[in-house]
């Protein structure tokens, strides 16, 4: 699969752009590693 990305305002911060569908709605904010993984 084919990520590409995109800069934000924020410096320390990658928008991540997947070209399909990853969610079916709404945004999700993984403020730790170990939160990430349990997605």
């Amino acid at each position: 699969m084919l990520i590409e990305t995109e800069s934000t305002p924020n410096p320390a911060t990658l928008k991540f752009l997947p070209g399909r569908a990853v969610m079916e709605t709404g945004t999700r904010d993984f403020a730790s590693p170990e939160e990430a993984e349990a997605s």
